[in-house]
C-alpha cells in the first residue's frame, strides 16, 4: 500500500496525468425483417395484398447520400449474410470514381465473375451483377451520391469522367441518392439568349448523374429515387425526393416527390402517377400442369418487379404475368413483389 501511495505522489508530483479509459458494451439485436403470408390457391382471383410487407416504405423526406442503415434492403438484413465495409481508403484527389463501400452475399464483376470487395474502386466499363440474397453499397465521388444494388441486378459503370457518371441498368433494381450539390453546369448559365426552352434542351444531355436501361434514362440532381429493371427491359422510376427527368423516345417528364412513370421499351414516357405506399400482388390462377411444372398467372402494380421463386417474370403495361415455374417439392410457390422506391412484399402460395 506505501508503494501505491509512492507512485501515486511521484506522478502528482512529476505533473503527469492520469489518464482512464472506459469500455462501453454493445448488444446486437436480431433484426427479423420478412413477413411471410400463406394463402391457399385453391381460389383464382384471391386478393391477398393485405400481407404486411417486408419492411416499410422509405420515409417523405430522405436524406441526400443515404446509407443502407438509413434506408435498408430487404435483401442486405438476411440472417447470417456476410457483411464487408471499405475502411481507411484513400480517395483520388481529382477525377471521378465510384467506390464500393459495402458487399453483401454474392456481389461479382467482369467476364471472369470475380467478387468484388469492399474498398475496391469500379473502372469505366465494368460490369457488377449481385446474386441471390446478395447487395452492394456504392459512392460516387466523396460527396456526390451514393448508389444501392438490390439482390439479382445488373449493370455496367458505362461512363466515368470529371463531368458526368452514367450507370447502365439491364435488370433488377437501384436506389440513388445524389447531393444537392450535384448540379447541372446549365442552371449556373443566364437564361439570356437561348431562354427557358434552350436550358431544358441541355438538360437532356447533360446531367450529372444518370441510369440507363432498355427503355429509357433517368437524369438526377439533388433527389433520391428508385429503378426498376424487368426481364424485357420495362422500366419503373419512382421519386423519394426531389425531382428524376424521365426520357425515352425524343419525350422527357419530370417526376417529382412522391410520383411514379414507366417506360416501356420502344415507347415514350406517360405522365407521371402517385406512388403506391406499398407493393402488392394479387393471385389470379395458379394451375398445376404436369407432376413438375405449375401455371402461375397474376397481377401486380405496372411499376414493380414480379419474382416467382427467385427469378424476374415479365409483366404487361397492366402489371399482368403469367409464368411457367417448377413444381417446388415443398408445394409451396414465393412470390416477391419489389417496387423501385416503396415496399418489398413477400407472399408464399400453397401448391393443391
Amino acid at each position: 500500500m506505501c508503494t501505491v501511495n509512492a507512485l501515486i505522489d511521484f506522478f502528482k508530483s512529476s505533473g503527469i496525468a492520469i489518464l482512464s479509459l472506459s469500455l462501453a458494451a454493445f448488444t446486437v439485436q436480431e433484426l427479423n425483417h420478412k413477413a411471410l403470408a400463406s394463402s391457399s390457391a385453391s381460389s383464382p382471383g384471391a386478393d391477398i395484398s393485405a400481407v404486411e410487407p417486408v419492411r416499410t416504405a422509405p420515409p417523405e423526406s430522405l436524406p441526400a447520400l443515404a446509407t443502407l442503415e438509413e434506408s435498408p434492403d430487404p435483401q442486405s438484413l438476411q440472417p447470417g449474410a456476410s457483411l464487408e465495409t471499405a475502411q481507411n481508403v484513400e480517395m483520388p484527389a481529382s477525377s471521378r470514381f465510384i467506390l464500393v463501400e459495402e458487399v453483401r452475399g454474392m456481389v461479382t464483376y467482369g467476364p471472369s465473375q470475380q467478387p468484388v470487395k469492399a474498398g475496391q474502386q469500379l473502372a469505366e466499363g465494368t460490369q457488377v451483377s449481385t446474386g441471390s440474397d446478395s447487395s452492394a453499397r456504392l459512392r460516387i465521388d466523396s460527396q456526390i451520391g451514393s448508389v444501392e444494388v438490390a439482390e439479382d441486378t445488373t449493370f455496367q459503370v458505362k461512363t466515368l469522367t470529371s463531368g458526368k457518371t452514367v450507370l447502365f441498368v439491364t435488370r433488377g433494381r437501384v436506389r440513388l441518392s445524389v447531393s444537392p450539390g450535384a448540379r447541372l453546369r446549365e442552371e449556373q448559365k443566364s437564361l439570356s439568349g437561348g431562354g427557358e426552352q434552350s436550358v431544358l434542351a441541355q438538360r437532356r444531355r447533360d446531367y450529372p448523374i444518370t441510369v440507363e436501361t432498355p427503355a429509357g434514362i433517368a437524369g438526377v440532381q439533388g433527389t433520391s429515387f428508385g429503378v426498376n429493371v424487368g426481364p424485357d427491359g420495362k422500366t419503373g422510376i419512382a421519386t423519394i425526393n426531389g425531382t428524376v427527368a424521365a426520357q425515352s423516345q425524343g419525350r422527357e417528364v419530370l417526376v417529382t416527390l412522391g410520383q411514379y412513370v414507366v417506360i416501356e421499351p420502344g415507347k415514350a414516357p406517360k405522365q407521371p402517377e402517385i406512388a403506391p405506399k406499398q407493393a402488392a400482388f394479387r393471385l389470379l390462377n395458379l394451375k398445376r400442369v404436369s407432376a413438375g411444372a405449375v401455371r402461375v398467372v397474376g397481377q401486380a402494380h405496372p411499376l414493380d418487379l414480379v419474382l416467382v421463386n427467385g427469378k424476374a417474370v415479365t409483366t404487361d403495361a397492366e402489371g399482368k404475368f403469367s409464368a411457367l415455374v417448377n413444381s417446388p417439392l415443398n408445394r409451396r410457390i414465393k412470390f416477391a413483389v419489389r417496387g423501385p422506391a416503396a415496399t418489398e412484399t413477400i407472399y408464399e402460395i400453397a401448391v393443391l
